[in-house]
């Protein structure tokens, strides 16, 4: 994985290279105001006592299809939704169209689409980070009901939705974008790397950092949606590992890193950044 980290680094560096002009007075105050926030890495034993064992995690119930999992020390915060796809759900996402669009925050997309759970996805370009509506443009695939709206990313993973014969949805999480032209899902969002798959965690550097992150289960009929603060990936890796889960990816994490439960938030970077990518499920009635 240590080449895919380095190709990242070479990505960010070009974007930043072709988008980030300002005026050295303002760079400063800006990567303070707009920056991800790093923390001091604790990784390693920060997993809470549940799933350091065998023993089953407690969730709570949001309703018959959606279960939530909170977790909160003096260095640790993450909050996890498991969402169970062998209901019938309605899939929801911005963009709506391609190009550079306005900037949105997870809280009011998930109002306006009235979405059970909204997560953001997709990281991106932006032509200021200074002036907070100017457009933006997700990197990756960004699929909804089959109409992309952003270009594919091969050295990118993706969360992909595709509909079984009952009507109902199953998740996928592809190491890389270049799978979707073969598998062709249905909606599809992308996001980084993939960080943990059949028992394997990957290894990445260890930055711990504000996450967003996805992992399915039970043949991609359980899908989890995770956010939280300092964890690195294989932190991240090691919580879905401990759940049970398949495979595990990462969103765009940092400021970026928000989602609501029933259009509430359960975690955000104060003030919740607009993003150019979300999607949400609407259980259907």
């Amino acid at each position: 994985m240590k080449p895919i980290v380095l190709i990242w680094k070479n990505i960010n560096n070009k974007c930043m290279q072709k988008i980030f002009f300002l005026n050295p007075i303002f760079l400063a105050l800006v990567m303070f105001l707009t920056s991800c926030v790093t923390f001091p890495n604790c990784s390693g034993s920060q997993l809470p006592p549940e799933l350091q064992t065998a023993e089953e995690t407690e969730w709570e119930t949001v309703s018959p299809f959606i279960q939530r999992y909170d977790y909160r020390n003096s260095k640790m915060d993450y909050h996890i939704v498991c969402i169970d796809l062998n209901a019938k759900w309605k899939i929801v996402s911005y963009p709506e169209k391609k190009g550079w669009v306005r900037p949105v925050s997870v809280g009011s997309f998930a109002r306006r689409s009235n979405s059970d759970i909204a997560i953001n996805a997709n990281p991106f370009l932006f032509t200021s980070r200074i002036i907070w509506w100017s457009k933006i443009k997700p990197i990756g695939v960004c699929r909804t009901d089959s109409r992309d709206v952003s270009a594919f990313e091969p050295r990118f993973c993706s969360l992909s939705f595709y509909k079984d014969e009952d009507g109902t949805y199953r998740a996928e999480i592809e190491d890389s974008q270049d799978m979707l032209n073969e598998k062709n899902p249905i909606h599809a969002y992308g996001g980084f790397f993939t960080v943990y798959r059949d028992g394997k965690v990957y290894e990445f550097q260890r930055i711990n950092d504000v996450r967003s992150a996805a992992a399915v289960s039970d043949n991609g009929k359980k899908l989890y949606l995770m956010v939280g603060k300092n964890l690195s990936f294989e932190d991240t890796a090691e919580i879905f590992k401990a759940l049970g889960c398949d495979a595990a990816m990462e969103f765009d994490g940092g400021s970026s890193s928000q989602m609501t439960v029933n259009k509430r938030y359960v975690f955000f970077n104060f003030p919740p950044r607009k993003v150019a990518s979300v999607f949400g499920l609407r259980l259907l009635k």
